[in-house]
């Protein structure tokens, strides 16, 4: 009993941890980009709410993918899954490889910007903006 108790919990810990924004996750996976891995964001909004992973780490060649998560049925009536959420590199131009924006409509399943190979380790900013919301500025610390 004991050892399938542990052997759930270690199961549990695992899942959870691999699926945790803002950690750069399956290091030696192929992406999109090039390279191996990738860090997930996940962007959250709705009437009066925005909120974003705070801080997320990321590799050269690696893969940030923004997962914007609309809250839906709204006092507003708003069907947020149709507006446009916008992120932008908040210094020019250093911070432009991090510039994209998206719908969270259906096919956009994966929203995603690649990290560039010969960038300089450190901390680089971006705003997030969704009309009618408001911005929120996340960054993103490239190791």
């Amino acid at each position: 009993m004991n050892k399938n108790l542990l052997f759930v919990l270690a199961l549990t810990w695992v899942l959870v941890s691999c699926t945790t924004p803002g950690k750069f996750v399956k290091v030696n996976t192929k992406n999109d980009c090039e390279g191996t891995g990738q860090v997930l964001i996940k962007i959250g909004y709705g009437d009066s709410y925005l909120e974003a992973t705070p801080r997320a780490t990321a590799k050269r060649k690696g893969e940030i993918v923004y997962k914007l998560e609309p809250r839906k049925s709204q006092p507003s009536g708003i069907d947020y899954s149709t507006v446009v959420v916008t992120m932008e590199g908040k210094r020019d131009p250093e911070d432009k490889w991090l510039d994209n924006s998206a719908v969270a409509g259906p096919g956009n399943n994966k929203i995603f910007v690649c990290v560039p190979p010969t960038l300089p380790l450190g901390d680089y900013g971006f705003n997030v903006t969704v009309p009618g919301v408001g911005t929120i500025d996340p960054r993103v610390a490239v190791e």
